[in-house]
């Protein structure tokens, strides 16, 4: 009989555990694995590796709007200093699914990246004043610039591209490089106000 009783006893008491608690001492603890992946205000969450549509391409100046907006809200005196395709190649067209832009803040004494995607801030970062100066002029935008590049890199049979904007002396200049091989390269300079090329050249290497 004492052995019935102390059964009953504990069964009553793992029901009555079960009912109110759970058997977990309390509310369930959720975890989300967010390793690999970079907090967006669109999903919350992008797998890295993630293919992009040809519907969310955008021009430079297309994906500088987000990119301006968040770095007047980091510091007012922010200035823009880089434009480039990093960390994935544009198509011919100059359209592509990621942007960088670099801005330096005297305030701040710091540079800020902005990198867009999607058409909108996927991440950002500080770091060290750029060594740049403030991109100035109306530059043109890299749409406009591929089709000013596609003569001097006619030659070029590769599809892999890179474009970055900078100033250099006291004029914006779009750089765009075609990647034929892992080494091989042909390179142009443009103004990037007037569209005329300063200078072409092949390459084994990065420069």
């Amino acid at each position: 009989m004492n052995g019935i009783h102390g059964a009953v006893t504990i069964l009553l008491g793992l029901t009555l555990c079960l009912g109110i608690f759970g058997c977990g001492g309390g509310q369930k603890e959720e975890r989300t694995e967010q390793k690999g992946s970079t907090e967006t205000e669109e999903t919350g969450i992008v797998q890295e590796g993630e293919i992009q549509s040809t519907g969310e391409l955008l021009s430079a100046r297309e994906a500088y709007a987000p990119a301006q907006t968040a770095a007047a809200e980091w510091s007012p005196d922010a200035v823009l200093v880089e434009i480039n395709t990093y960390p994935r190649p544009p198509q011919p067209d100059g359209r592509g699914s990621c942007w960088k832009f670099e801005f330096n803040s005297a305030l701040q004494e710091e540079k800020y990246e902005v990198h867009i995607r999607r058409g909108k801030v996927f991440q950002t970062m500080t770091g060290k004043l750029a060594r740049q100066e403030e991109i100035t002029g109306q530059w043109m935008d890299s749409s406009e610039a591929m089709l000013q590049a596609a003569d001097p890199l006619s030659a070029c049979t590769g599809q892999g591209y890179w474009m970055g904007l900078s100033m250099s002396g006291d004029r914006p200049v779009w750089r765009i490089k075609c990647s034929e091989g892992a080494k091989q390269q042909a390179w142009v300079k443009l103004d990037a106000v007037t569209g005329e090329e300063i200078e072409s050249w092949t390459a084994d290497e990065d420069l």
